[in-house]
């Protein structure tokens, strides 16, 4: 048994200097018991003039202060659009859902389209 669930994030979605959940799936969304779960975030990155980097995130829950999973700090070197993807497998899943985060360095930026999506697969034995 298994499902897929996902959360779109629009064109033009802001990337501030504060982390900030673009993307999420909610609690019951996934995670069946005893499962792992595959959690992926893809999207467009631009940055502005004086943005360095930004740091995506993904987290167990809906908030920037559930439990870290994964994380890839991107060096920006320039402005200018570019695809970029983040993704784990949570072997405990909760079912407290998940979320994508973005922060900018030196400057915000925006980010978007792009989607979350987490795909669960359950063993019955």
């Amino acid at each position: 048994m298994s499902n897929r669930v996902g959360a779109g994030i629009a064109s033009g979605t802001a990337a501030p200097t504060a982390e900030t959940v673009v993307a999420s799936i909610a609690p019951g969304g996934v995670n069946p018991p005893a499962t792992s779960a595959e959690v992926r975030g893809d999207l467009v990155i631009d940055g502005a003039t004086s943005t360095t980097g930004m740091t995506l995130r993904i987290r167990r829950g809906n908030a920037t202060s559930g439990t870290l999973l994964a994380s890839a700090a991107l060096t920006i070197s320039a402005t200018g659009v570019r695809g970029e993807s983040l993704g784990v497998v949570d072997t405990a899943p909760d079912g407290t859902g998940y979320c994508l985060t973005i922060q900018a360095v030196g400057a915000a930026g925006t980010c978007g389209p792009g989607v979350l999506t987490a795909h669960t697969l359950a063993v019955k034995f």
